[in-house]
């Protein structure tokens, strides 16, 4: 006599995303606490360990921060916040904006996924590097202006950040910057900035002037400062690393 065969009805996924919300908003049966300068998060390590390989490695052998079910990161609360959040499946670009827009005056514009892809990278988070990467390149080329981009390659410039955002993003950053080079000229207060970093002013000189058999600016520029494209000023965009 076989036994009767039962089936577990099926969870929708925003059912399943309530739940792991509920359990990352509350501190009912976690077991971890994630310290940060203004913020302590009660989580579950089941849960952040399996997705975090810097948890991972806290959480098990000999460690104090496994004997005492605490472990401390530097960076900010927003920062440590997406990071937890997509251990638990729930990271998204909107809820992220609205968590980092408060701090944005002390970075300067769009710098909060600059810095989170550099949690990414030390926390060996390879799928949230990967996502926030995806993100930078489409609002590169595709929402952010002059302004944007100088605040961007001016953090890119400073120390070796260009190596964690690796050839790909960096040439992005490169080629968005070149074309609306025109306008960062065009005022001064803009080009200053860029100035000021002598690294970056060469670089991008320096890669305007390598590619300038492939690259042609028409005599006049378009009425939309903003919505130049690559037929104004065009850069092959297969170009390798803006720093060779």
């Amino acid at each position: 006599m076989s036994l009767p065969r039962y089936k577990a009805s099926n969870v929708s996924d925003a059912h399943t995303e309530q739940r792991r919300s509920m359990m990352f908003e509350k501190s009912e049966w976690s077991d971890l606490k994630i310290k940060t300068a203004t913020q302590t998060f009660d989580v579950h390590r089941n849960i952040v360990c399996t997705a975090c390989p810097f948890l991972e490695a806290a959480c098990t052998g000999d460690w104090k921060e496994a004997r005492a079910g605490v472990v401390e990161m530097p960076e900010p609360e927003y920062i440590v916040s997406a990071v937890l959040a997509y251990c638990y499946g729930l990271f998204n670009t909107e809820d992220f904006d609205r968590e980092v827009y408060p701090y944005d005056w002390r970075y300067g514009e769009k710098i909060g996924y600059c810095e989170l892809l550099v949690a990414a990278d030390k926390y060996r988070m390879e799928g949230l590097k990967i996502m926030v990467t995806d993100h930078l390149v489409d609002k590169m080329s595709e929402d952010w202006n002059g302004d944007d981009l100088a605040s961007i390659a001016l953090w890119l410039w400073e120390g070796e950040r260009r190596q964690i955002f690796g050839p790909q993003l960096t040439r992005e950053a490169m080629i968005e910057l070149a074309l609306e080079l025109d306008f960062l000229i065009g005022s001064m207060g803009k080009w200053v900035r860029i100035a000021s970093n002598v690294e970056l002013s060469r670089d991008l000189v320096r890669f305007v002037a390598r590619r300038s058999s492939r690259v042609r600016i028409y005599d006049e520029p378009p009425d939309d400062m903003y919505g130049r494209t690559s037929e104004y000023l065009c850069v092959n965009s297969s170009d390798t690393d803006a720093d060779e």
